[in-house]
């Protein structure tokens, strides 16, 4: 998996990201246009689905009932156009079974493995990013001064001429923050779970050998010993020029090298989808907060209430009401 979603592999299908992001955006038009309420889950879900099945099998078909018959096929049409040499650029499926096929890796895999990790990919990666783009837009609308300051930044950098690129991350200070500030608050895997390799003792408590743990990451990253306001959103904490917490370089926030900040995991069991969920992340929240205003009917705050589920979704619907601040057609075009 690591090969599969390297930085190297996701940023070959960063035009297939962003062709089903202007798609997402021309959706979220029509709500603008009709002033109906968008139930941004949905939209964040198809996205992702989209996002997915393009980086896996060249798109188009949901997995479901029938998902072990559609693998096949789609294992079969893969083996056959390798075959006759028709394949211009691989994706997923293609570096899966060259592996399959390599009798001197030291990673053996079936067909079945492949149908296995795809279903894994599919289910995790969909619901837990478009959980997390919930859970930031709505953290956004709570603090209006940061949607505020998010907002002039991208402005400021990029411009409203033109759709924000993947490229334009780096320079993007405070996007990054917020997203990072949005996964302390709401990580991705709520509860990461280990088997113990020795005999240990932890604060005094004995752990055998063997044991199966459980590690709470959600309860880490709110611990009021590391981090100051920890119920708070406060993104300026993940900023460089601000005094940073829990001693992290910018760079290195994400990848769990400090067990104070932990969102995707950490170490070779971390979550292998990090990479493209941080990467739909960013560009996502980056182009919705670009073209649109964003407003709640009813309500001055959104409800944060959590609700059940693994990736711990919100309980209630974010319903929004998206106000076009951009025209969209001539910035697709641009594009």
């Amino acid at each position: 998996m690591t090969e599969i979603l390297s930085n190297q592999q996701i940023h070959r299908f960063a035009d297939l990201r962003k062709a089903e992001m202007m798609n997402l955006l021309k959706v979220i038009a029509k709500y603008s246009e009709t002033g109906e309420g968008c139930d941004v889950g949905l939209e964040f879900m198809a996205l992702m689905d989209n996002v997915i099945s393009t980086m896996g099998w060249k798109k188009g078909e949901i997995p479901s009932a029938g998902f072990d018959a559609l693998m096949d096929g789609i294992i079969s049409k893969h083996e056959i156009d390798i075959r006759d040499g028709k394949r211009e650029r691989m994706d997923m499926m293609d570096i899966l079974l060259r592996i399959s096929e390599d009798k001197t890796s030291d990673l053996k895999l079936t067909k079945a493995d492949i149908k296995g990790l795809f279903l894994d990919l599919f289910l995790g990666s969909t619901e837990e990013t478009s959980v997390a783009l919930q859970w930031a837009l709505a953290e956004l609308l709570n603090h209006p001064k940061a949607l505020k300051k998010l907002q002039d930044e991208i402005d400021t950098t990029v411009g409203l001429k033109r759709l924000v690129e993947e490229s334009d991350i780096p320079n993007l200070p405070y996007l990054r923050a917020v997203i990072k500030e949005t996964l302390r608050l709401h990580p991705s895997l709520p509860l990461v779970f280990r088997k113990c390799r020795e005999d240990s003792k932890i604060n005094g408590f004995p752990i055998a050998k063997n044991s199966r743990i459980a590690i709470n990451l959600y309860a880490t990253n709110r611990d009021p010993k590391v981090w100051e306001d920890a119920a708070e959103f406060e993104p300026e904490r993940f900023l460089i020029n601000a005094i940073n917490t829990i001693g992290l370089a910018d760079e290195e926030d994400m990848k769990g090298q400090n067990f104070s900040y932990v969102p995707f995991g950490g170490g070779r069991r971390g979550c292998p989808g990090a990479n493209l969920a941080t990467s739909a992340l960013h560009i996502t929240l980056a182009a919705l907060i670009q073209c649109f205003h964003w407003k709640i009917k009813g309500a001055e705050k959104v409800n944060m209430e959590e609700g059940a589920g693994f990736s711990v979704p919100m309980a209630h619907p974010l319903v929004c009401y998206p106000i076009s601040r951009v025209n969209l057609s001539d910035i697709l075009l641009i594009n």
